[in-house]
């Protein structure tokens, strides 16, 4: 009779055990599609892709400035018009 009394214990123990861990499974995540406090994964997508393209665009910048190449040559005899639109 212990022993039946004993597995009986066991057994409705890890049924109740079981029973509330099945109602915890969907709260880990309760916004899936926010990324941040106050953007979604695509919203974040666009703001690197943003950065990097600005990014890609100042290091084109950068090397026409170390290769002199942002500006015409000032070695001609003839005056030399700016068509670029930066300033000199």
């Amino acid at each position: 009779m212990n022993q039946i009394l004993r597995y009986t214990c066991i057994i409705a123990t890890f049924l109740l055990l079981a029973g509330c861990t099945d109602n915890r499974v969907g709260l880990h995540n309760v916004t899936p599609e926010m990324s941040t406090l106050s953007q979604t994964f695509m919203e974040v997508d666009v703001d690197l892709a943003m950065v990097d393209n600005q990014n890609n665009r100042m290091f084109e910048d950068d090397l026409g400035r170390v290769w002199y190449t942002n500006r015409p040559s000032r070695l001609s005899p003839l005056p030399v018009v700016n068509t670029t639109g930066n300033s000199p």
